[in-house]
């Protein structure tokens, strides 16, 4: 990725948001590597917290910015959930609230500045659960789902003003939000079996790898994609963590 935002006078100008911890703090340290100018939009951030599901907060933080945003990167996200006949409707609306609310507001807002920029990209984080479903998980996986295609009509729509809008679907990553399962010796093991690349779950950093290239000049002629960062697991099929936990039981047919 190219440090400049292609002016040569500047650094590129880069928001992560959920900038603070795990995809969101790995994406925040590979753009400042490069030399980047970063901002990280975060309720946790305990300078500037940033509500992502507040449109006002979202609103007044893009307007803070020194000048359009050369890059956007959406990585705010919950997990959580239950199952389908006993999830509450605030636990499924909390989890819309933050992975899709949230991401449409900060994509609004970054392209209203991008369109006048006449350039920018945007790489949503996503989920390979965006098509991989799995017990207990309805409000996360549909959620993932919508963020992949609202990338999609994102990119039809901006692509006329020379904004690039992509996004990576990461499989089991190493992270908080993944921490607790992955604590569990059946669940680890598991995910190990189904990796067929080095047999193990992902890093933080790899994600962050193809992010960067998402967003640089070396990906100049792709946009509407949702790149998968799985090591394989796809390709065996994730296991289905709440029933292996333990979790759930599936009733025998």
């Amino acid at each position: 990725m190219s440090s400049s935002n292609g002016n040569g006078a500047e650094p590129q100008l880069v928001v992560v948001t959920g900038g603070r911890s795990g995809i969101g703090l790995a994406c925040a340290e590979r753009f400042r590597s490069e030399g980047a100018e970063v901002v990280t939009l975060d309720l946790n951030d305990p300078d500037n917290p940033v509500d992502v599901t507040d449109e006002n907060a979202v609103q007044a933080a893009f307007t803070a910015l020194s000048r359009p945003p050369d890059v956007l990167v959406v990585s705010a996200g919950v997990g959580g959930g239950g199952l389908i006949v006993d999830v509450p409707l605030q636990e499924w609306r909390r989890v819309m609230s933050v992975n899709l609310d949230g991401a449409f507001l900060c994509i609004q807002a970054a392209a209203r500045m991008m369109t006048k920029a006449g350039r920018g990209a945007i790489v949503a984080v996503s989920s390979f659960n965006d098509r991989w479903p799995l017990h207990t998980f309805g409000p996360y996986c549909a959620s993932k789902a919508g963020l992949s295609m609202l990338t999609r009509v994102a990119a039809l729509e901006l692509g006329a003003y020379n904004i690039r809008v992509n996004a990576v679907a990461p499989g089991s990553i190493d992270t908080p939000l993944t921490a607790m399962g992955l604590q569990i010796p059946a669940v680890a093991q598991a995910l190990a079996d189904r990796t067929p690349l080095a047999g193990r779950v992902g890093r933080p950093e790899e994600v962050a790898d193809v992010v960067a290239f998402l967003a640089s000049d070396a990906a100049r002629w792709v946009t509407g994609e949702t790149i998968v960062i799985d090591g394989g697991q796809l390709l065996m099929g994730e296991p289905d963590v709440a029933v292996v936990a333990g979790m759930v039981s599936v009733p025998q047919r």
